[in-house]
């Protein structure tokens, strides 16, 4: 069913105004739901509007936040708040790695779990073009190429920065990084 001009303007008009723009995509979404979104929300990062975008799984509980990095990582966070509120048992957003994981919509996948005193449990998963045991390593924490983790300090943008900082390339001159063979 085509949308009316006057509902595309509408939007425009509505979108043009806004600082922080919320997206969102039905259950369990497949490829075209999660490119259309992360391109829509690129697309208003590029006019200077910050963006969360968000979709659900067919597990009760189970949802997905996907603040687009440059690194390729996709991050979702779990507040104790929310697990309280709705009466969730942390062990249950266990599987919330899994998800980001599964998409195609990036290389590694990053669950920060609120805990007691301000810190963070974090869970790191690659496809296989990064070694997040090497990240969680430099970050404080261990594991292996696909599948790491460390606890920190700090706010959730400090985390999820640090994150982003070991992802990125190393400098010009500096060690590169091995591939596995494979």
């Amino acid at each position: 069913m085509p949308v009316a001009e006057t509902a595309w303007g509408a939007a425009v008009e509505l979108l043009d105004g806004c600082d922080e723009v919320a997206l969102a995509c039905h259950v369990d979404p497949d490829g075209d739901a999660l490119g259309s979104m992360l391109a829509f929300s690129r697309f208003l990062r590029s006019r200077g509007v910050r963006t969360v975008a968000s979709f659900g799984a067919s597990r009760q509980g189970d949802a997905f936040t996907v603040p687009p990095s440059d690194a390729g990582l996709l991050w979702s966070a779990v507040y104790r708040d929310d697990l309280d509120e709705l009466a969730v048992a942390p062990a249950e957003t266990d599987g919330l790695i899994d998800v980001g994981a599964g998409t195609d919509a990036g290389e590694c996948a990053l669950v920060c779990k609120e805990q007691p005193g301000g810190r963070w449990k974090a869970s790191l998963r690659s496809k296989g073009g990064v070694d997040v045991g090497s990240v969680a390593a430099r970050l404080g924490g261990g594991g292996h190429a696909g599948a790491a983790g460390f606890t920190a300090g700090g706010t959730l943008d400090d985390v999820v920065g640090r994150v982003v900082a070991a992802l990125a390339p190393p400098a010009a001159g500096a060690a590169t990084v091995v591939r596995r063979a494979g």
